[in-house]
């Protein structure tokens, strides 16, 4: 007698020799990469019929918290994963579906005794790049499983929803506001957690006149005492520069500061210690004449020999 239907597995095949897969995010993070393997593995083992789209804010905040890893270290790896062949190209690129075929060939023998066999990779497409249905979920947290008569778009238990603006699975930008913030980035001295700031600016989403006075206060801040001191240590980060609005910091006391020691740097007169002295000599010239007062004709023809060598 076959058992009821049912389209989730209480476990899942691991094997002891790695893949390449697991080598390159064990290579590159080390446990971290080891876990967050496991944990997809194990998400994608109770969702229904195996797969999870992510192209929705709130369905990515959920399934970053289940596999325990920060959105933007997760996104890397979910990129290798794809590079490496071990979740679907089109699937993530498309929509941001989470699905792997080797995974799901790996499932069916705890189907073998099911009313209903294990969801096939093309039975996934046509769900999301065909019917245009989405995850069996409402903002982010999961619904109880229904029972389904197939995989066709009509009968998945898979509910539409709200499209993101996400253009791209590495980056909440879109072209323009990309090349916007790339202007950016290029000119800030701290070239520290990309993602991070590029979230940021999603949020701002400043226009190219913002853009322009963001630059140019970072121009000034640049001559600044703080961002110069122990090899620019006191910079913030992008993102926490953008979140503070950094760009609506007042340098303009430095400026001052600047141009107080230029002067402060000048040669002054040894007497008065507020002129400048006259050419070849440690006086200034109200000063020199104080002093020697028979010797005013040949200060004054000096100057006029400096002057015209000008």
């Amino acid at each position: 007698m076959a058992r009821p239907e049912s389209h989730t597995v209480p476990y899942f095949p691991f094997f002891i020799k790695d893949g390449k897969t697991l080598h390159v995010l064990e290579d590159k993070y080390k446990c971290k990469g080891t876990g967050f393997f496991t944990n997809v593995l194990r998400f994608l083992s109770d969702r229904t019929d195996h797969h999870f789209q992510i192209k929705d804010p709130g369905d990515r905040l959920w399934f970053f918290s289940k596999t325990l890893c920060d959105e933007e270290s997760g996104l890397d790896m979910i990129n290798i994963m794809v590079q490496t062949g071990k979740l679907d190209r089109e699937l993530w690129e498309k929509e941001m579906v989470l699905a792997s075929k080797d995974f799901l060939d790996s499932l069916k023998k705890a189907y073998d005794k099911r009313s209903n066999k294990c969801i096939t990779i093309d039975q996934i497409k046509s769900i999301y790049l065909v019917s245009g249905t989405g995850n069996s979920c409402v903002a982010g947290f999961p619904v109880p499983e229904t029972p389904d008569s197939g995989f066709s778009s009509t009968d998945n238990p898979q509910s539409k929803v709200k499209k993101s603006k996400v253009k791209n699975p590495l980056t909440p930008l879109n072209k323009s506001e990309q090349k916007l913030f790339e202007k950016f980035w290029n000119e800030y001295p701290k070239k520290k957690s990309k993602g991070q700031a590029e979230k940021t600016w999603a949020k701002i989403n400043p226009d190219e006149q913002l853009v322009e006075t963001m630059i140019s206060t970072i121009r000034r801040a640049k001559k600044s005492e703080d961002w110069k001191k122990e090899k620019g240590k006191f910079i913030p980060h992008p993102s926490t520069w953008l979140n503070a609005k950094g760009w609506e910091d007042d340098f303009s006391d430095n400026e001052q500061d600047q141009q107080g020691k230029s002067m402060e740097d000048q040669v002054k007169c040894t007497k008065c210690k507020i002129r400048a002295p006259i050419p070849g000599d440690e006086l200034c010239l109200e000063c020199f004449n104080i002093e020697f007062p028979d010797r005013r004709k040949q200060v004054s023809d000096l100057i006029k020999k400096s002057i015209g060598n000008m």
